[in-house]
């Protein structure tokens, strides 16, 4: 199916943000696929070729492990249930009940029974950290289908109407799971400062759920984030929660009216590695994250050869992402700092939703 028709049909789900986005996401090329590394012929070979031969195998079961999907799934998984096991030890029993208590709107009664048998904090980690990670088996098991492929370069070569309705709807369970488990675990600011930034966040920007963990110094750069996306004309999610359970420095997680915007609690960015030096550029790069396409094919989109180089230099993070963090990138830069030609060139051949 073309990805105009798919953009079309994609519309009941969010016209403003599908039937446009496919029109302009173009994918191209085959990086879950690994040719066999070639054998040396049968013949005496020196000591030296076997080693060199040996060492040239080993490094590519080492780069199809590290692309592995299944692999990089068990390490997502291993890192999230030790966050969660330490954010649940402390007052397991009030935690355990507070779950049960928002959690039975939004799960399975197969998964309430196991949150009400769960005795330690490991056992109730291992389920909660099972349901967060729906979205990203939900998108192995369209890789491992065929329904989702890739090229070598890490581009989205194929893609459908189903695999992004199907993705889509995941995201939205995921974020309805997310929610209910931060509204149980939340802890109410005792901070004078902190409450009344939070308020501000309710008041001026209309931020339904607020948990800033009694944080002043990040508090008050989530206002600042909040102010500067909104002197842009950015929406500001309607809910933004300083996790427990995040390992990377923040995460939008998108939804109809319900988007989540999660924030680490240790926020430690090396020089180099964001587009801009502001102290708030974590917290505005996840709140813009709601103004791209939300879509797996434009995480992929290609990028031109001519603005590669663009990719490269804006910043390490940029470089070593996919296309739609690029464009977050450029975009928070351009809320910051502004852009230079160049950069402008790139910024406006992504913002495919204007």
């Amino acid at each position: 199916m073309g990805l105009e028709k798919i953009a079309v049909k994609m519309a009941k789900y969010d016209p403003k943000i599908f039937t446009e986005a496919f029109n302009k996401v173009k994918i191209s090329k085959p990086l879950l696929e690994f040719s066999k590394p070639k054998l040396l012929p049968e013949q005496k070979v020196d000591k030296v070729q076997m080693a060199l031969e040996e060492a040239r195998i080993k490094h590519q079961k080492k780069i199809k492990l590290k692309n592995n999907p299944l692999s990089q799934l068990e390490k997502l998984s291993i890192s999230m249930n030790n966050k969660a096991i330490r954010a649940l030890t402390e007052n397991f029993d009030y935690k355990k009940q507070r779950l049960l208590e928002e959690l039975r709107e939004v799960c399975d009664k197969s998964v309430i029974a196991r949150i009400e048998k769960a005795d330690t904090p490991e056992k109730l980690a291992k389920i909660l950290v099972k349901q967060d990670m729906v979205y990203y088996e939900t998108w192995l098991k369209q890789i491992l289908k065929g329904s989702a492929k890739f090229n070598k370069d890490k581009t989205l070569s194929k893609t459908s109407l189903q695999m992004e309705q199907i993705l889509f709807e995941a995201n939205v369970k995921r974020a309805k799971f997310v929610l209910a488990r931060e509204r149980a675990l939340h802890i109410p600011s005792q901070n004078p400062q902190v409450i009344a930034i939070e308020n501000a966040l309710k008041e001026k920007y209309g931020v339904k759920f607020v948990s800033l963990k009694d944080n002043e110094t990040l508090a008050r750069n989530v206002l600042k984030a909040c102010e500067t996306a909104s002197k842009d004309g950015v929406e500001i999610s309607e809910n933004i929660i300083v996790s427990d359970f995040l390992f990377p420095c923040g995460e939008h997680i998108y939804s109809p009216n319900k988007s989540v915007v999660l924030l680490n609690p240790k926020q430690i960015i090396s020089p180099g590695r964001a587009s801009t030096n502001a102290e708030y550029h974590a917290f505005l790069h996840e709140i813009l994250h709601g103004k791209q396409a939300h879509l797996a094919a434009f995480n992929f989109k290609k990028i031109p050869k001519e603005f590669i180089p663009v990719k490269q230099n804006l910043s390490e993070y940029s470089a070593s992402k996919g296309t739609h963090e690029t464009f977050i990138e450029l975009y928070t830069k351009k809320c910051v700092d502004g852009l230079n030609p160049e950069e402008e060139r790139l910024f406006n051949y992504l913002n495919i939703l204007g």
